[in-house]
């Protein structure tokens, strides 16, 4: 909430703990909202948006249901923030993202929309281009399909992954069991056995902000204390988390990637064959 008691949409939070290793950024809604599942300790919370200064809080989590915490930010010393609605972006001139998932390539179990979490069926969550199996559990990647994200009309939105370079590049993980087990996937420590990889349509595999940190592409020791269990049931399908902004992930110059599965510890890299990943463009 910034001085005059206006919400600040787009604001950039973070709720850590110092033996963190995921460090995931969040940004605020259009009604200036972040909803975090927390289990119960000690976090520094960090509230950024240009124009104020950085609000700094330490916060406890309890284990009481649902906690609300409202947070002032100071106008900075650079001058007032303008706080508004961007205006969409031209349409992009990069040629069309081929060889993109479709509602008919979704297997048995991802048709039925009892078995999608509801609140990223209403949020759109397109159509996931999953990955081969692992003991019977396939994960999977897709797109958002609102028009924040993709200019034109619908039909451009379902059949293009274009994105302008200055709006947050959102990517959902999916999961399918195909097991006869009901699977508990951990929205963050999941990525502790298993993620994704960025790379250009050159070839090379982009180094996410953390990888060139830590100098290492597997952390040793993974520690996610923000962490929601979903338990995917059996022979279903649904989207476990998302990934709020790969262009705060990595840094993605315009042009084209695709997302691919990295393969497990000790396997080699190699780029994803033409089909084998979700490609998307990133226009000035």
């Amino acid at each position: 909430m910034e001085p005059s008691g206006g919400v600040v949409p787009g604001a950039e939070v973070t709720l850590t703990q110092p033996s963190d290793m995921a460090q995931p950024l969040l940004f605020a809604d259009r009604n200036g909202k972040v909803t975090v599942n927390a289990q119960p300790g000690e976090y520094e919370l960090l509230v950024y948006d240009p124009g104020f200064k950085t609000a700094r809080l330490d916060v406890v989590v309890t284990s009481q249901p649902e906690q609300t915490l409202i947070v002032h930010l100071q106008i900075g010393d650079t001058g007032s923030p303008i706080i508004a609605e961007h205006a969409p972006p031209p349409p992009p001139k990069l040629p069309r993202v081929r060889n993109l998932p479709s509602s008919k390539d979704l297997p048995a179990e991802c048709r039925d929309p009892g078995s999608i979490l509801p609140l990223y069926l209403s949020d759109g969550a397109g159509v996931p281009r999953f990955f081969a199996p692992h003991d019977g559990l396939r994960y999977g990647v897709s797109f958002p399909t609102d028009s924040d994200h993709w200019p034109g009309s619908h039909r451009e939105r379902e059949s293009s992954a274009q994105f302008h370079a200055n709006y947050a590049v959102s990517l959902y993980i999916w999961v399918d069991n195909q097991t006869s087990s009901d699977a508990p996937v951990g929205s963050c420590s999941l990525f502790a056995r298993w993620n994704i990889d960025v790379w250009s349509a050159s070839g090379q595999r982009m180094l996410s902000h953390r990888e060139q940190k830590d100098l290492a592409l597997w952390p040793e020791h993974f520690s996610c204390a923000a962490n929601a269990i979903l338990s995917v049931p059996a022979h279903s399908c649904a989207v476990v988390t998302e990934i709020d902004d790969l262009g705060g992930l990595y840094t993605l110059p315009p042009g084209l990637y695709t997302v691919a599965e990295r393969p497990a510890q000790g396997q080699p890299l190699k780029a994803p064959s033409p089909g084998e990943g979700l490609s998307f463009a990133v226009v000035k």
